[in-house]
């Protein structure tokens, strides 16, 4: 569970837990699992990105539709997500892209996120064009097309 998900649940008023845990993903075949595990491997010590400006990580940015405060942190973490996230799937060629296991919550996050990041210099790692030609064999590009 990540943090994110453990500070929603520490302020859902109603807080309750899940009933049920959802496998959103499940790699197809062992060479697809071990290239992600491959990525992830990469990946590693890729700088976190924080939003300019923002000094308390604590201060609240903007209240979600239903109400709930949502600080600069978890907008943080929810981009920052995303960015690994769509870098292991490969940008969604080895699994779906980050955007696509959102729940209504999260997707609501994660588009104020994308607005507020949209001029922000993200970590050459996670670029596609970059880590395509770095690491070719751990990000090829789909057959016949450039994902």
């Amino acid at each position: 569970m990540s943090k994110m998900d453990n500070w929603f649940r520490k302020h859902d008023p109603r807080n309750k837990q899940p009933e049920k845990v959802e496998i959103v993903y499940r790699c197809k075949d062992k060479a697809e699992r071990d290239r992600r595990v491959a990525r992830i491997d990469w990946l590693v010590g890729t700088p976190f990105v924080s939003l300019p400006g923002v000094t308390d990580h604590k201060a609240i940015l903007f209240t979600s539709k239903d109400g709930k405060p949502i600080p600069a942190e978890a907008v943080e973490m929810v981009f920052n997500d995303m960015l690994l996230m769509d870098a292991v799937s490969n940008w969604g060629i080895d699994g779906p892209l980050y955007k696509d296991t959102l729940d209504e919550l999260h997707q609501e996050v994660y588009s104020f996120a994308l607005e507020r990041f949209a001029q922000v210099p993200i970590p050459e790692k996670v670029q596609k064009d970059h880590a395509r030609q770095t690491r070719p064999e751990l990000f090829p590009s789909p057959a016949g097309g450039n994902a």
